[in-house]
């Protein structure tokens, strides 16, 4: 998920490799998501940073990603069914956990 926020863009990357006279390496550069993943990134990029803390004890506290945030997305990106909405919300969930550590 990093690497797609910060990599080259494909314009500026045609331009550099023509330069050399090569071909860009498309091929090896390119993420090629499964349709259910493209509705998980577009979720989770719009609401990685909408969290809640939840406090447990005096000493504890601990971040959670807020689910309204996350249904709101799925609402806009018109991502529907039960199944596919409930699937989407655990990736996207999964994702936060996993790349959480990293914000």
């Amino acid at each position: 998920i990093r690497w797609i926020e910060t990599k080259p863009s494909c314009v500026n990357c045609r331009i550099i490799w023509g330069k050399k006279g090569e071909d860009p390496p498309c091929n090896t550069c390119a993420i090629i998501l499964d349709d259910e993943n493209i509705d998980v990134a577009k979720v989770f990029f719009s609401v990685r940073h909408h969290v809640v803390i939840h406090e447990v004890s005096k000493d504890k506290t601990y971040i959670d990603l807020d689910v309204r945030a996350v249904q709101a997305a799925m609402d806009i990106y018109g991502v529907h069914g039960v199944k596919n909405r409930e699937r989407v919300y655990e990736k996207v969930r999964a994702l936060f956990f996993e790349q959480g550590k990293e914000y």
